[in-house]
Parts: structure tokens; sequence; C-alpha cells
């Protein structure tokens, strides 16, 4: 199967995982990549989208937890540097930006104007879990996806900041080839990853 890096190398693997304990005649390849993978073309059994989806004939889309982002920092960095109340005084922090989308993009908030709010920092990378590494050493401000700050800010190693100030969550879907008879291994993962990150009360399309 595909995911997307950051929610793939968490959640999925997690789920990914407990699916392996459980059956140990199967195997999984989970491919990460935040390239839009062509499922039927590529072979894949399953794939993981955030954003909208186009209109298939060929895939079954069950919705998942919708993809939530968070700022936070350390205490350390708040202790230092102050705890910003508003966002527009993210401007006069050092900022720990992805270098493919919200370096260039700016960090958008929902109570400012259209235009995305722009950040600087010392350090940036393309990758969420260097820059989540870097937010935990007191680096910066950080701007990921609640899958890979949830478990920090559980344990106050990071503080969440701007909670009722950033856009609503992206959409999350577990795509797979629409089949009239899909083989058990499968119909068993999907139970799996409805039951673990989907929405309650969601079951496999029968």
């Amino acid at each position: 199967m595909t995911a997307p890096f950051t929610l793939g190398g968490g959640a999925v693997a997690d789920v990914v995982a407990e699916f392996l304990q459980r059956h140990p005649e199967v195997s999984v390849d989970l491919v990460l990549s935040d390239r839009m993978s062509d499922v039927i073309a590529e072979a894949f059994d399953a794939a993981i989208r955030i954003g909208p989806l186009a209109d298939s004939d060929h895939l079954v889309a069950r919705p998942l937890r919708p993809y939530r982002m968070i700022v936070a920092a350390s205490p350390e960095y708040l202790r230092t540097r102050g705890t910003p109340t508003d966002p527009r005084e993210l401007v006069n922090h050092s900022c720990l930006s992805h270098l493919l989308w919200n370096r260039d993009a700016g960090w958008r908030f929902d109570r400012l104007s259209a235009e995305p709010l722009r950040v600087s920092g010392r350090f940036a990378s393309n990758h969420g879990e260097a820059l989540r590494r870097a937010a935990l050493a007191g680096c910066g401000i950080v701007l990921q996806p609640e899958v890979l700050l949830a478990q920090d800010i559980a344990a106050g190693r990071l503080v969440a900041l701007f909670e009722n100030e950033l856009p609503p969550p992206r959409p999350v879907h577990l795509l797979y080839p629409r089949d009239r008879q899909p083989l058990p291994k499968l119909r068993r993962f999907v139970e799996l990853v409805l039951e673990r990150i989907g929405p309650e009360g969601v079951g496999l399309e029968r």
C-alpha cells in the first residue's frame, strides 16, 4: 500500500504493525510518498489520500479521521522567547518551516486575511520528523500535522498554540480497487484501518 510520509510513517505504520501481529501469514509493503500514485496502474492494494478526491468508478473511498494541523513549541522555547497570543506575533519568532509546502506558501490562519502569514526562521526541512525534533530541541515554533505532534503535546514536551485559529481539517480517505469479491486479507486490513483511524460507525463497504 501507499501513504503520505507523515501520516503513513505515524498512524498508518502503527496500524500495519498491528495487522501483521494479528495475521502472521500476511506481509505488507508500505510505500511512503507524497506523490499522487496511480493505485490501479501501479497495482497498489490500498492507498491513503489527503485532500479532496476526484470521482472514480474504479476505486472505493472510505473516510478516515480528518487531517488537522497544529502549531506548537517546546516549553523551553516559550520560556526563552515568550508565548505568542496572536498568530501575527509569529513574525518575531523563529519558525520551523517545511521546505516543500509552507516555507514559500506561508502559514494560514482562519482569523487573518486570505493572505498567508510569511514567517522565517533558522531551520527548514523537507521532512516533518526533522521539524518535530527541532521543535523538541527548542529551536522554534512548528506547524505540522496533529498525528505527528499529538503524543508530544499530551506528554507536555510541546505546547499547542492558536488552537482556535487554524484552518479546518482536510479530508482523508482510504482507497482500494473496487471489486465485487475483495480478498479476505484486504477486507481485514480495511476493517482495522477504519477501526483505528476512521470515523466511528464506519464499516467496510459490501
